[in-house]
């Protein structure tokens, strides 16, 4: 069975709009201890903004379109959490807004995908096991064995 978004995601995302001060944006994350913010126009997302990027910055006269990154990439609640993976480690992003071609319903995160890991490694560790790790690169697949050593 395949996790799916709507099972792992945050709901409902922290949104704001681009014309919104970036302080703001600044002060929400740190109250709800949160470090993406999805901001949206017209209930359909056009950017998001991580704590990352309001990091080291005088906020003061900023708003979040001066702060946000533009065209997020975005993921429906159906998409598998591979997908998710995927789309995130190729992009080198820790985010991706849930949308589902309406609004904004919710967001999913690298700690969501931490999570999920985290609750499926309870598989009990065999000393000695060889495991063979297949990696897909572009074009090409390689295949690596490694030997756990204890």
């Amino acid at each position: 069975m395949r996790v799916r978004v709507e099972q792992v995601m945050s709901e409902p995302a922290e949104t704001m709009e681009p014309s919104q001060p970036a302080a703001l944006a600044a002060e929400m994350m740190k109250r709800n201890r949160i470090h993406h913010v999805v901001v949206v126009e017209g209930g359909k997302p056009v950017g998001v903004v991580s704590s990352g990027d309001l990091r080291s910055r005088d906020l003061l006269d900023l708003t979040i379109a001066d702060v946000m990154s533009s065209d997020p990439e975005v993921v429906g609640p159906k998409a598998t959490m591979q997908e998710v993976a995927n789309r995130m480690r190729g992009r080198s992003i820790g985010c991706l807004p849930v949308f589902d071609g309406k609004r904004v319903i919710g967001i999913v995160t690298v700690s969501d995908l931490l999570e999920l890991i985290g609750k499926g490694l309870q598989k009990p560790i065999v000393r000695g096991k060889r495991w063979t790790l297949t990696h897909a690169v572009r074009g090409a697949r390689t295949t690596r064995t490694l030997r756990r050593s204890d």
